[in-house]
């Protein structure tokens, strides 16, 4: 979602080749963009810079992503520029605040993931989370709290002390946690009071970490207070957000949630929802002042647009 809260840039699979694209949706106008990209090649991952202007996004040969590169996009003429090079799996690319650098994950089969930070203009890069402090498995898009301060979530940590604390806080080492990191610092626990209710119900973990400008919002898809599970049906997840150390849940829809991200000046979370459960994800907009939820029917839209639905 645009730092305004106006645009939201979304992910979808381009019919008949099966490759992943992205586009844009304004969310005043209805209007749709169709982002192009090099034939074959597959788009992902869109992050705002935080001026609105530019997307960071992956390219690469398949759906995994398992060799890619960063592009950045201008949205004033929808151009790709690729700005890095090699065959390391690249993931979340995020603009830092404030520069004009890209955090991005890095890491693969029997690599731990780990996070550096590149400068677009001279191509240079620093690592911000080494290796062995790195984890099995980063599972969301690292979100920038401050231009020094980022929230995350992964899998099984590489350093001994934080694996111990993972595995008493849920009784498994491999569970998925929120972290935070502090540059130049090692990664800790974000908000351990709020995972450890995983041991006491064997609840799912939080999902779809990100946070607005200062982390004055952060939210996360979580199950539902009012019914966390269905009979027959399974699972019902809502948004929350932290505050003054607690959840408080922002939606009442029960269903599948995916890819919840609030704006950066923290009017909106955009987010995906599988109502009828048919893993058919649409999107629909919180406005975070008044509670409302907006359909924007993009499946709908999607279908009916020659550039992105041909015939």
């Amino acid at each position: 979602m645009s730092p305004d809260g106006k645009l939201v840039a979304f992910q979808y699979q381009h019919k008949p080749q099966g490759l992943h694209r992205l586009g844009l949706i304004n969310l005043e106008t209805g209007a749709l963009t169709p982002i192009p990209a090099p034939q074959g090649k597959h788009l992902g991952s869109p992050s705002f810079s935080y001026d609105g202007k530019r997307l960071a996004a992956v390219i690469g040969d398949n759906s995994a992503f398992s060799v890619s590169q960063i592009v950045v996009i201008d949205l004033a003429t929808i151009q790709l520029t690729q700005v890095t090079e090699g065959r390391e799996p690249r993931y979340y690319p995020v603009f830092q605040p404030g520069t004009d650098q890209i955090l991005y994950v890095v890491g693969g089969l029997g690599i731990f993931y780990h996070l550096r930070l590149l400068n677009i203009s001279d191509h240079t890069e620093t690592t911000v989370l080494e290796k062995q402090d790195g984890f099995l498995v980063v599972i969301s898009r690292p979100s920038f709290v401050t231009s020094t301060e980022i929230i995350f979530q992964a899998i099984a940590p590489s350093d001994p002390e934080l694996k111990d604390a993972v595995k008493q806080l849920t009784e498994s080492e491999f569970a998925q946690v929120s972290y935070r990191l502090r540059f130049g610092d090692h990664p800790e626990l974000l908000f351990p009071h709020v995972e450890s209710n995983r041991k006491a119900f064997f609840r799912p973990g939080l999902s779809w970490l990100s946070a607005s400008e200062n982390g004055n919002h952060v939210v996360v898809v979580y199950l539902s207070n009012v019914e966390p599970r269905t009979k027959g049906v399974g699972y019902n997840y809502e948004i929350f957000k932290l505050e003054n150390g607690k959840l408080k849940q922002l939606t009442n829809v029960r269903s599948h949630i995916q890819a919840a991200h609030v704006s950066y000046k923290g009017s909106k979370v955009a987010f995906g929802s599988d109502p009828k459960r048919r893993r058919e994800w649409d999107l629909f907009v919180l406005d975070m002042k008044t509670g409302k939820i907006r359909a924007t029917n993009l499946l709908e839209r999607l279908a009916k647009h020659p550039e992105f639905a041909p015939k």
